[in-house]
């Protein structure tokens, strides 16, 4: 148990840097030092920068997934649920410049680890939305529309909300739409 909490302890120590500085302003020893390991430990649990980055992408993804189930678990009807979801994922995003920041920036994503961590997330993502979706409908069907709300979700999340030009009621009428048009396309 004692090493799963110093892993637990330097992510939460690496992202409060990533938040800071940044990931380019942010070094393994800076890591190290804030956490109180040596870089010896950093490296037996991260074998590197950009692994300790995705691991902190990660982390922060499934915080905020906790932090979605939280907000639709009083909520029974399974369209108001997706639809619940889908802004409390928008407004968790944008209250997450690591995770906005990184979906942003092209030169992070060409980074091996990184782009792996991000498709991860997005999985995470969908599986999420397909959960939620229909159980009568086809796995094909439920797979191609929570794809569509995740990058319409990641889509709107990262544009400026003065220039998404969504407000909830019409985001809530696209996603209406697009979970209603799955509905009739066989």
């Amino acid at each position: 148990m004692r090493g799963r909490k110093t892993r637990e302890y330097i992510l939460k120590k690496a992202a409060d840097l990533f938040y800071h500085f940044g990931f380019y302003k942010t070094a393994m020893d800076d890591i190290a030092d804030e956490a109180r390991v040596g870089k010896g430990t950093l490296y037996y649990y991260f074998k590197s920068k950009y692994d300790l980055f995705s691991a902190v992408l990660m982390h922060e993804a499934k915080k905020l997934m906790e932090g979605v189930r939280n907000i639709i678990s009083e909520q029974d009807d399974p369209e108001e649920k997706i639809l619940k979801a889908s802004i409390a994922h928008i407004r968790e995003l944008r209250r997450n410049p690591l995770i906005q920041e990184t979906l942003l920036d092209e030169k992070l994503l060409e980074i091996p680890d990184i782009s792996k961590a991000v498709e991860k997330i997005k999985k995470l993502f969908t599986e999420f939305f397909r959960d939620l979706i229909d159980t009568t409908r086809k796995v094909s069907e439920k797979e191609r529309i929570s794809s569509i709300l995740v990058d319409l979700i990641l889509s709107v999340a990262l544009l400026p909300s003065h220039l998404s030009g969504l407000d909830e009621e019409n985001f809530s009428l696209i996603v209406r739409s697009i979970l209603r048009g799955g509905e009739n396309e066989g």
